[in-house]
């Protein structure tokens, strides 16, 4: 099954398996609010997602910003894959 992997915080890798018939924007959204309240282990946050064309899998990567809280951290992390999945969108098949 295809899955939304976002390395990586204290407790692990979250990772989110689409569910069908849910939607993509569906699946997203689970991934994003599966992300609330998580504690990165590192000033670094890597998000991963199966894509059709080229076949294979795309990925996103933010660095914390001086000072940026871990909800600031997380929620700019969310932007930037989000921004990406426009260009290269998640593909559940």
């Amino acid at each position: 099954m295809a899955e939304i992997r976002t390395a990586t915080f204290s407790s692990g890798d979250v990772v989110t398996t689409h569910q069908p018939p849910e939607s993509v924007r569906d699946w997203v959204q689970r991934h994003n609010d599966a992300l609330k309240n998580k504690t990165p282990a590192y000033d670094e946050l890597v998000t991963t997602w199966p894509i059709k064309d080229p076949p294979g899998t795309h990925s996103t990567m933010t660095q914390r910003q001086s000072g940026q809280s871990n909800q600031a951290f997380i929620a700019q992390h969310v932007e930037d894959y989000l921004t990406e999945m426009v260009s290269y969108p998640p593909d559940p098949s």
